[in-house]
């Protein structure tokens, strides 16, 4: 969540707060889709602030990351290093142990850790006893392709709960505007009945004429003190477009 959104999201919870209190009984009249809009907005404001505190906390997808990263750390730190250097002091005898075993970089992609890992083990297969010989576990190519199996499989999960992320910035990003705009609405529907309550003051014979204490020049004031909502940047930037 951006400073510009978390600046958004306080300025609507105040004003949402102002909307159930305050701003019926300061502004005789309003519409029914006043109320309609203001419920709607707490509701707005309410799975937006749930999609922020998941967007907060790295979750489910910083916790298979982390287990995938020490997966592949182990399987270059306990079983691929030692092996490499086991096939460097036999490269003079044995053909092909000097380009067979390859230790993938540090800052490899994953799924190329994986395939290096397996052709790794491929590759030691034939010669298992002089690795065995040098003192590796009688398992260690097993322990090599289950590793990279938990690893491949970590990573899909990684991958997934990014995915699942990414959706939930998504909806985020979509209810913040949605709150926005029925912020909006809010601000059109009190700017309405101030301008009737004003009309009907010049007018005696309006049918919904204005209290003798109410001031619509005062309430309007009052309003845009607590209506700090910016309108949505990207149509701002639109609509100054099309002026130019």
């Amino acid at each position: 969540m951006t400073g510009r959104e978390r600046r958004l999201i306080t300025a609507l919870k105040r004003l949402h707060s102002q909307c159930v209190t305050s701003v019926p009984n300061a502004i005789p009249g309003l519409p029914a889709s006043f109320a309609r809009n203001t419920v709607k907005l707490g509701g707005l404001l309410t799975e937006a602030e749930a999609a922020a505190t998941t967007l907060s906390s790295s979750g489910p997808f910083g916790l298979a990351r982390a287990r995938r990263d020490l997966l592949v750390n182990r399987l270059r730190d306990e079983f691929l290093t030692p092996a490499r250097k086991i096939a460097r002091m036999h490269a003079a005898t044995v053909p092909g142990f000097h380009t067979a075993f390859v230790v993938p970089k540090l800052r490899s992609a994953v799924q190329t850790t994986v395939d290096v890992a397996r052709r790794f083990a491929d590759a030691a297969e034939p010669s298992v006893a002089l690795f065995l010989e040098e003192g590796l576990d009688d398992d260690f190519l097993q322990q090599i392709r289950t590793l990279a199996d938990q690893i491949e499989a970590k990573h899909r999960e990684a991958e997934q709960h990014r995915a699942d992320r990414t959706q939930t910035a998504k909806a985020f990003r979509s209810l913040i505007r949605e709150a926005r705009r029925t912020a909006w609405l809010l601000d059109a529907a009190v700017r309405r009945r101030c301008a009737e309550l004003e009309y009907s003051s010049a007018d005696p014979s309006a049918s919904s004429p204005r209290p003798k204490d109410f001031s619509p020049a005062t309430a309007i004031a009052n309003w845009e003190h607590i209506f700090h909502v910016e309108r949505d940047p990207v149509r701002k930037a639109r609509r100054l477009k099309v002026q130019f």
